[in-house]
Order: structure tokens, then C-alpha cells, then sequence
């Protein structure tokens, strides 16, 4: 019972995380108008999380791997609520970057050390499923910052938003590290230190997972960055806005739970394929189709298969750990691709709509796509 406790806790911790990566979206105006916070200080400020991703991930990992991943997740969560309390106040600019630096800190230990926790305390019957929701940990996320938004701005105002979004990271953080230390959370892995060089010899399967996980955010990230532009200027009215679509996400999440809790474990990987095929064509729907409800079922299912997508990526990873290569080290190689697109997704893709329109925007996607699609595919033929 006190491992089952534990996997939830450790997710609400990582949706917490998740929502402090998001918590400036939904209440942009307010911080223009409250705090004088431009549109390109908040860019950094967004983007800054995904910056700190793409450069260290590999070697945060490493320290995950040196220190274990238990007392990596407790100072991450421990960062990322310290950061969290100093957005609260309106100290300056340049202390909301100092906020937002300690926030990255910790975010890239609870990224990669929550998953390796996870790997390593769940029941093996609910490992898979387990890592699969923790694949939806950004989108779910963004939509508990947006629901908080909606509550706190009316009661308490900018502040009060903040603190709730510190307080539910402090909460979770509290509960995850009281659960866990009745456990012991130790990754299997060979003795002495480890060279950054020994630390990418990770099987070629391990590679290719994270390259089709970097083409699956880039895709994704274009794709919800640029949805409510989309809309907008072409305008087309939708029975759901772009933040509204975003919430189909963990229903892929879910799906791929159940996916790999059955007895289709083993085609995880396929089902990755087939998912990035869906996202191709659903993705160039979107951004081509000239009828309102094909576009928003395109959206729909585009946000359904990218749910499936990431869940499987992470559920996959136990089976690819070996003594060599634990589990933090794979999942840390995915984290610094997936950095990597978030930090040039969107670049890219402002750059195609910029030359070539909304449709090329559509065309990017689905080539984002069926490359991770081709991808996965050999890194399910090499794993095996």
C-alpha cells in the first residue's frame, strides 16, 4: 500500500511540475499590467526551464546517478517550491529570473530522477502504467496551472495564484518525501564514478527512442504554440479553444496505461509507430482542411495520439535499462533531446508559417511525425 501511495504522490508531484513550466500562460496580461513584465521577459522566462533541459540534462543525470534518485527528487521538489515562493512577490525583474533559474534547477532533477523513482518503487504491475501517466506530465500540468488560474486570479489576484501553485508544489513535494522514506529507492548499477563519456554508452535503442521523442516535441510544441494564432487569424470558429483541445492529451496518457498494464505490453514500441502515423495525418487535417469540424478533430486527435506517443516513450525505458545503463541515464538522454526541441520547435516553426503559411505549418508537423515514426521503428527492431 505505501508503494502505491508513493507512485501517486510522485505524480502529483511531477503535474506540479509540469504546471510551474506552464503557470505564466494563462495570466500573461495581468503580469504586463501588475508587473510590468514584457512579452519577450516572459519569453525568457517561459523558455528558460526548457533552455536548462536542452544544455544539462545528461549531466544532471549523472547526478542523479551519483547521489540516487530519491535524494535528487526531494532537493528538485525542494528547488522548484523555493522557486515558486519567490515569484510569489513582486521583487523585480531580475529577481523573477533568479525565481525562475532555481525553478529550472529543480525541474530538471524532478524530470529525470521522478521517472527513475517511479521505475524503481512501483509494483511491476503497475511500472508501466505508472511511467506511462508520467508521460503526460506537462500537459496535464498546463491544465492545472490554467484551472488554478481560473479559481485563484478571481479570489486572491496574481499573488495568491502563485502561492497556490508553491503551496501544491510543497504539499506533494511533503507527502511524496514522507512516503518514500519508509522505502528504499536505489537504481541497480555498476560501483565507482562514471565519465560523462561512459555515461553515453547507452544502447543504440536508447538513442533512437530519444531522437523520435525530440521529433515528437518539436511537432507537439509547434503544434499548441500556434493553434490559438491559427485560429485567430484565419478565423475559424471552434466548439473548443486551443487550451480546451490541450486536455485530450491525458486521455493518450491514460489509453497507454492501459496499454501496457495488458497484455500488449510488448508492442509498446509499434504502438508508437502507428501513433506517430496517426499524429502525420491528423496534424496535416488541422492546418489544411477548410471545415471547422474536420480541423478540430484533427486537433482532437492529433492531442490523443501525442499523449499515446510520450506515455510509451517513458513506459518503454525499464525494459532498455541494464547495468550499464540505468534507468536516470536513458531517461536523462530523452530529457536533453526533448529539451532540445522545445528550446528550436518553435523557432522553426515560426519560421515555416513566416515563408510559407499556415499550410507548410501542417506539413512541418506531419514530417516531424513520420520521422519519429521511422525512428521508433528501428528502435523497436534494434531493441529486440
Amino acid at each position: 500500500m505505501l508503494r502505491i501511495l508513493t507512485v501517486i504522490f510522485v505524480l502529483l508531484l511531477g503535474f506540479y511540475a509540469g504546471a510551474q513550466l506552464g503557470k505564466f500562460a494563462p495570466i500573461i496580461l495581468q503580469l504586463q499590467q501588475e508587473r510590468g513584465y514584457s512579452l519577450v521577459y516572459m519569453g525568457w522566462l517561459t523558455s528558460l526551464i526548457a533552455f536548462f533541459v536542452a544544455v544539462i540534462a545528461m549531466p544532471a543525470a549523472m547526478f542523479i546517478r551519483k547521489v540516487g534518485p530519491k535524494a535528487s527528487l526531494n532537493l528538485g521538489a525542494l528547488l522548484l517550491f523555493s522557486g515558486a515562493m519567490l515569484m510569489v512577490w513582486d521583487a523585480g525583474m531580475a529577481m523573477a529570473l533568479v525565481a525562475r533559474a532555481i525553478e529550472a534547477a529543480g525541474y530538471i532533477l524532478v524530470v529525470i530522477a521522478a521517472p527513475a523513482v517511479l521505475n524503481v518503487i512501483a509494483p511491476v504491475r503497475l511500472k508501466s502504467p505508472a511511467l506511462a501517466l508520467w508521460g503526460g506530465f506537462v500537459a496535464i500540468g498546463f491544465s492545472m496551472a490554467n484551472f488554478q488560474a481560473g479559481l485563484m486570479m478571481e479570489i486572491s489576484g496574481t499573488s495568491g495564484y502563485f502561492l497556490s501553485m508553491a503551496a501544491g508544489m510543497g504539499v506533494t513535494s511533503l507527502l511524496a518525501a514522507l512516503c518514500m522514506t519508509g522505502l528504499e529507492v536505489r537504481e541497480v548499477r555498476t560501483d565507482g564514478p562514471i565519465s560523462l563519456l561512459q555515461a553515453l554508452r547507452l544502447p543504440l535503442s536508447a538513442y533512437l527512442l530519444a531522437v523520435g521523442f525530440g521529433c515528437y516535441v518539436i511537432g507537439t510544441i509547434s503544434f499548441f504554440t500556434f493553434l490559438p494564432t491559427f485560429l485567430e487569424e484565419t478565423d475559424r470558429p471552434l466548439l473548443l479553444s486551443a487550451a480546451a483541445i490541450l486536455l485530450f492529451v491525458p486521455i493518450g496518457n491514460i489509453a497507454a496505461g492501459l496499454l501496457v498494464s495488458g497484455r500488449w505490453r510488448s508492442l509498446s514500441l509499434q504502438a508508437v509507430t502507428v501513433a506517430f502515423i496517426i499524429s502525420s495525418v491528423s496534424g496535416l487535417v488541422a492546418f489544411h482542411s477548410e471545415q471547422p469540424s474536420m480541423l478540430l478533430g484533427g486537433a482532437i486527435v492529433f492531442a490523443i495520439s501525442g499523449g499515446v506517443i510520450a506515455s510509451l516513450i517513458f513506459a518503454s525505458t525499464p525494459a532498455m535499462a541494464t547495468m550499464d545503463a540505468p534507468g536516470s541515464l536513458i531517461l536523462g538522454v530523452i530529457s536533453q533531446t526533448g529539451g532540445i526541441g522545445t528550446v528550436i520547435g518553435p523557432p522553426i516553426a515560426a519560421a515555416t508559417i513566416e515563408y510559407s503559411g499556415w499550410p507548410a505549418l501542417g506539413i512541418l508537423i506531419c514530417c516531424m511525425s513520420l520521422g519519429g515514426a521511422l525512428i521508433v521503428y528501428f528502435a523497436s527492431r534494434s531493441f529486440r
